[in-house]
C-alpha cells in the first residue's frame, strides 16, 4: 500500500538526526520505506553532496610515466672481424648482451702436399652477459696462425691468448731438400671487463711439418679444446695437449719435444736438428691460445706433431664448441 503523500513528506522531513548523519545504509532504507521521491539536497547532509576530490594533478614525472624512455629502443649487433683489440660501450637501456666469439684457426705445416699436418679449427663460445649501460668492455679478435714453410715455422697469431710459433727445420738434407716447418697456433678471441675475461674462444693448434712421413694435424680450439695429433711413421712423436687437458708440450723419442703453454699463450712447436749438418728434422705445430693455451707439438726427423688447441670460457653459463672456425677469429655482440 502506498504511503499517502502527506505522510511521505512528513516521513522525509523527519529523518532522525542519528540516521541522517551516521548511517548511510539505514538512511537509504528509510527513503525506501517512505516511498522516495524527494530531492536529496533537502535530506542528505551537506557534506555528502560536496565532491570529496575537486581535481587530481599528477606530478611531472607521473604525467609521462606511461611512455617508458626505453620503449621501442631498437636493438643492434656490433661485429668485430679484424684481428686486434677494440672497445665496446654498452648503450643506454641495455642490460643484457649476447656474445658470439670465434677463435682463429692454426696454420698448416709445410711439406709434401697432403702429408703435412693441417691446422686445427678455432673454437666457438656463445654466452649471455649482464652489463651496465655506459660500461666499456674490451674486445680482442684472434688471428689465424701462419703456415709453415720449408725450414721455417709459421708465426703464431696474436689474441687474448697468443698462438705460438711452429718449430723450424733450418738445415738441408743430403739432397738439398729442406724439411717442413710446423704451422703457427691461432689466437684466442675474447671479451673482457677490465682485465677479467668473460668470454673466450680458443685458437686452433698449428699442424706438424713433414719430410718423409706424415705430419700430425693441429688440435681444435674450443671448450676444453682437442690435443694435437702425433706425426705418423718412424720414431714416435706426439702432439701438444689442448689447453683444457693441461697444455703440455708434445713428447718425442729424442729431446725435441714441444713447449708447454704459459698461461693463456700456446706453447712453441719443437724443432728437430740432425747432427752433422744434415737436416732431416721437421717442426712441430705451435699451440693455440685460449683461457689456457695448447702445448706445442714435438718434432722428429721425418714428421712433427700438431700443436694443441686452446681452451675457451663462458662465464655466464653459455656454450662452448670445439672446432668451428677457419681463418681469423671474430666477435659479435647483440644488444
Amino acid at each position: 500500500m502506498k504511503i499517502p503523500s502527506t505522510r511521505k513528506n512528513n516521513c522525509m522531513n523527519k529523518v532522525p538526526e542519528k540516521i541522517r548523519h551516521n548511517h548511510r545504509r539505514n538512511l537509504l532504507k528509510y527513503f525506501a520505506m517512505c516511498g522516495g521521491g524527494v530531492a536529496t539536497d533537502k535530506i542528505l547532509p551537506k557534506v555528502w553532496s560536496t565532491p570529496i576530490v575537486d581535481a587530481v594533478v599528477l606530478p611531472a614525472h607521473a604525467q609521462t610515466s606511461a611512455v617508458k624512455p626505453c620503449a621501442g629502443q631498437p636493438g643492434g649487433n656490433a661485429i668485430f672481424t679484424t684481428r686486434g683489440t677494440f672497445t665496446f660501450t654498452v648503450s643506454a637501456c641495455t642490460n643484457i648482451i649476447t656474445v658470439t666469439a670465434l677463435g682463429g684457426s692454426g696454420g698448416a705445416g709445410a711439406g709434401t702436399a697432403g702429408l703435412a699436418g693441417a691446422g686445427g679449427l678455432g673454437g666457438q663460445t656463445i654466452d649471455t652477459l649482464i652489463v651496465t649501460p655506459g660500461e666499456v668492455l674490451t674486445v680482442i679478435v684472434g688471428g689465424q696462425g701462419g703456415d709453415g714453410a720449408p725450414a721455417i715455422g709459421g708465426t703464431g697469431a696474436a689474441g687474448y691468448g697468443n698462438g705460438a710459433a711452429g718449430g723450424g727445420a733450418p738445415q738441408s738434407n743430403a739432397t738439398g731438400a729442406q724439411a717442413g716447418g710446423g704451422g703457427g697456433g691461432g689466437g684466442a678471441s675474447a671479451v673482457l671487463r677490465g682485465g677479467t675475461p668473460l668470454v673466450v674462444a680458443g685458437g686452433g693448434g698449428g699442424g706438424g711439418g713433414q719430410r718423409i712421413n706424415i705430419g700430425g694435424a693441429g688440435g681444435d680450439g674450443g671448450g676444453a679444446g682437442t690435443d694435437g695429433l702425433p706425426g705418423i711413421g718412424g720414431a714416435s712423436t706426439t702432439g701438444g695437449q689442448s689447453g683444457g687437458n693441461g697444455g703440455a708440450g708434445g713428447v718425442s723419442a729424442s729431446i725435441f719435444g714441444g713447449s708447454s703453454s704459459v698461461g693463456a699463450n700456446g706453447g712453441a712447436g719443437g724443432t728437430r736438428l740432425s747432427a752433422g749438418g744434415i737436416g732431416r728434422g721437421t717442426g712441430g705445430g705451435g699451440g693455440g691460445g685460449g683461457i689456457v693455451g695448447g702445448g706445442g707439438g714435438a718434432a722428429r726427423q721425418n714428421q712433427g706433431g700438431g700443436g694443441g688447441g686452446g681452451s675457451g670460457l663462458a662465464s655466464g653459463g653459455g656454450m662452448t664448441s670445439d672446432g668451428v672456425n677457419s681463418g681469423d677469429g671474430s666477435v659479435s655482440i647483440g644488444f
